[in-house]
């Protein structure tokens, strides 16, 4: 085995694939990504000098640490050490994981890869609607008219996780079909996974992933009346879905929710679903700890002490801030706020600087990394073991087959 990480071979992307299928458990992604760490920690060491000199190793490199570092400082000072420091030590494992999974990406045609990764994502799509029209999916998990959950029951992740990899389905769908009324059809059977997940950050990040593609596709078609028409369709479906959909009970209140934050009503904390009263202690707590913070994933160990008599959650707490700029701001304070500005803008960089259309594999992948470390995402935890897998993935697979050779500047 060992002689075999000369190079990242199939095997590892096959781990890779895996660790993603095992998003959808509770807690078996955590055995997918300590085995990548293994891998990446074997290949690092017997590759260190070709490694250094690689293009994708720097990005990986200042990404990372520029999200690390402030933990660590953080650490040192945060009101609870202990947790701080556990949290900050766990989230090393993620530096060898990227460094691996970004080396296969750039030394692999990812084809077959990216292949299989979106069809697992159709899988997930094709299972959740077997679940809202069956009322049970093919593992045997009843649909409860809730949050549609599919194979990701009983937690709501379902409609996070395709959304944020939908970059991936769509490069798919855009290989497969030729003609603009199929590639325009295909974002059906998605769109309604996400309306009736509930879930206003998956309709964020897959609001974002399709304008993208859509000015890609308007940017880079020779045939601008093809192109016209693949846009008019896309906008289309998503119209009628949406204003269809809406008749439903429960995606009408979710739906008057989101017109409820934007327009600012009386009510926008409740909307929010006391989000609101969650980013005020938030700022409380960058207010005063504005250098570091109160350290990583100690934002539940301090909240009674910040929140205000009339806080929704003084009593119940909580464990993050739901908003992953106010996360990192109170936790790891304006350094860790500057650290993580500086990793987002280099993966923006890497995706505005890559030659590549957004339909081709490397700029779907950097594009789902951009959705998984957008700023306003306010679903789960940024410093939590489950999502930072899927943002050091994505980032990974995006910035190592950006930088392989002929694909970015």
């Amino acid at each position: 085995m060992v002689g075999a990480l000369a190079k990242p071979s199939g095997w590892l992307g096959i781990v890779l694939l895996i660790t993603i299928f095992l998003l959808q458990t509770k807690n078996g992604v955590h055995y997918g990504s300590a085995a990548l760490c293994l891998a990446g920690a074997l290949y690092f060491a017997r590759n260190f000098r070709r490694q250094i000199s690689e293009p994708y190793f720097r990005d990986i490199v200042l990404i990372f640490f520029a999200i690390w570092i402030p933990m660590l400082l953080s650490s040192a000072f945060a009101i609870e050490k202990q947790h701080a420091f556990e949290t900050t030590i766990s989230y090393l494992h993620f530096f060898p994981l990227a460094i691996v999974a970004a080396a296969f990406a750039f030394e692999h045609e990812q084809r077959w890869f990216m292949t299989l990764l979106a069809t697992l994502i159709a899988f997930w799509v094709a299972d959740a609607l077997i679940q809202l029209v069956f009322a049970v999916d093919v593992f045997g998990y009843v649909y409860e008219g809730g949050p549609l959950l599919g194979a990701f029951y009983p937690r709501q992740r379902l409609g996070l996780v395709v959304a944020a990899l939908s970059p991936f389905y769509l490069w798919l769908m855009w290989q497969m079909f030729g003609h603009w009324a199929p590639r325009g059809l295909s974002v059906f059977p998605v769109l309604i996974v996400l309306l009736f997940s509930l879930k206003r950050s998956g309709w964020l990040m897959f609001a974002i992933v399709l304008t993208i593609f859509l000015a890609a596709i308007a940017e880079h078609r020779k045939d601008r009346r093809s192109a016209l028409k693949e846009v008019a369709m896309i906008v289309g479906v998503i119209a009628i879905t949406a204003g269809v959909l809406a008749t439903d009970d429960r995606l009408g209140q979710r739906m008057g929710s989101v017109s409820d934050i934007v327009s600012g009503a009386p009510n926008i904390d409740e909307a929010s679903g006391y989000r609101l009263s969650l980013w005020r202690t938030a700022g409380a707590m960058f207010a005063d700890n504005p250098i570091l913070g109160v350290g990583p994933r100690g934002f539940r160990h301090v909240y009674e002490r910040y929140a205000s008599d009339s806080d929704f959650w003084s009593e119940r707490g909580q464990t993050h801030p739901h908003l992953f700029i106010a996360e990192v701001a109170a936790e790891s304070g304006g350094l860790g706020l500057l650290g993580y500005l500086i990793a987002s803008g280099l993966i923006l960089r890497i995706f505005l600087t890559t030659r590549a259309s957004a339909t081709t594999a490397a700029r779907s992948a950097i594009l789902a990394a951009l959705v998984c470390w957008l700023p306003v995402n306010s679903h789960m935890a940024f410093y939590g073991s489950y999502w930072a897998t899927l943002c050091w993935i994505t980032v990974a697979l995006g910035v190592g087959g950006c930088r392989s050779t002929g694909t970015s500047s």
